[in-house]
């Protein structure tokens, strides 16, 4: 279980690095995931750029506490918090999931939703999601029992 907890908390780092990097670094292409081309128009689009920019500030503060644990694993291990830090790792990522879900519904019935989330990098960030929330509930019992 030790591995399998230190491969979840590496791969938490380059998820939640990337999610900064796209977020907050890269807002403006991140912004166009989100809106159709006619819908880029003043002032809606610079707005929602800069907003993805606190999406970014999160993903960032969950990079760190992720890098923390790994620089400090004896400490994360020994400590009873190391499952509580898991299982709010795995809310973040599933509740990313949980919210895109019924675009996704909606996009699957054909249905025109808010942005895509089937399609290229949202379709990539939205099975990465539920895939780490797994994993960080999985670490999180195992760790627990």
């Amino acid at each position: 279980m030790y591995y399998y907890i230190i491969l979840v908390l590496i791969l938490n780092t380059l998820w939640f690095v990337a999610a900064f990097h796209l977020f907050s670094l890269k807002s403006n292409s991140a912004a166009k995931m989100f809106l159709s081309k006619p819908d880029r128009i003043e002032p809606y689009f610079p707005i929602l750029a800069h907003l993805l920019k606190f999406l970014g500030g999160m993903n960032f503060a969950f990079a760190v506490l992720s890098i923390l644990c790994l620089i400090y694993y004896d400490f994360f291990f020994d400590s009873p918090l190391a499952v509580l830090i898991l299982l709010v790792m795995a809310i973040a990522h599933g509740s990313q999931f949980w919210f895109n879900l019924p675009l996704a519904i909606k996009e699957r019935k054909g249905n025109s939703p808010l942005w895509p989330v089937l399609r290229n990098r949202m379709y990539f960030i939205f099975k990465g999601d539920i895939i780490l929330a797994i994993m960080n509930l999985v670490a999180a019992i195992g760790l627990y029992y």
